[in-house]
């Protein structure tokens, strides 16, 4: 089993006191040394490799049972489109959109090295943004997210920052929408899809990272799609998870 999604899955968990237990973790549940001690617990409790798969398993069945994502829905051709390619310093982006789901558009940027791509294998990242309350300053267009998603181009990467639900141009929804947690998630699993399309990809080197938003984003991908072999999340809760 991957070991990044065995770790997300034991840090998610709430109740240590059974494996099956139907209990998640909603908002701020336990304090730092609260969740300390239920994770020392948890961990004592793990003796071998079956143990950890049947607790990943018990807690993966949660995640999708609370965002009512229990059985995938069909994927559906992504019918990519791809305009104002641009050719920078060692890299190039261009604006892709794609149908998650028949009549939804994901929008984003692609990044990729530049030099011919041909018979390459690349790693390749889905780049989640997180959630700014300025309309003028947010998503994949502010500096650090792409800085972070050239740098990665630069050293040889396949990049796609995605853009969350109701922010950008992504507003056939808004983010306040009920079933957003829901939406995100299944676009986040198809812009995976997305990048294994792409002749260059290597679909032994999936990545996720994102910060705030993005990092729960990076959080529900790792531990839902099986293709994802690598999750960096950074926010400040997933900071202090890591930390123990």
């Amino acid at each position: 089993m991957n070991k990044l999604i065995t770790l997300f899955l034991v840090l998610v968990a709430c109740s240590v006191g059974s494996a099956q237990s139907t209990d998640l973790c909603q908002g701020k549940y336990y304090s730092e040394e609260e969740g300390a001690t239920k994770l020392n617990s948890l961990l004592k409790r793990m003796k071998s490799l079956k143990d950890w798969e049947n607790h990943a398993d018990s807690v993966r069945s949660q995640v999708k049972k609370g965002m009512e994502l229990e059985s995938f829905p069909t994927k559906t051709p992504l019918n990519p489109r791809f305009r104002n390619k641009k050719i920078m310093n060692g890299y190039t982006v261009e604006s892709v959109v794609f149908e998650s789901v028949p009549g939804f558009f994901v929008t984003g940027n692609l990044y990729k090295p530049t030099g011919n791509l041909e018979n390459k294998s690349l790693a390749a990242i889905v780049c989640p943004h997180g959630h700014w309350d300025q309309p003028e300053d947010y998503g994949r267009y502010r500096n650090d997210m792409q800085l972070r998603c050239a740098s990665f181009a630069k050293m040889g990467a396949v990049v796609f920052s995605i853009e969350m639900v109701g922010y950008g141009e992504s507003v056939q929804v808004t983010h306040t929408y009920n079933k957003v947690l829901l939406l995100q998630t299944w676009n986040s699993i198809r812009a995976i899809d997305f990048l294994l399309t792409l002749p260059e990809t290597d679909p032994e080197r999936i990545a996720v990272t994102g910060a705030s938003g993005g990092g729960t984003q990076t959080f529900m991908a790792s531990a839902l799609d099986v293709h994802a072999k690598v999750g960096c999340p950074s926010t400040r809760m997933e900071r202090m998870f890591i930390a123990m």
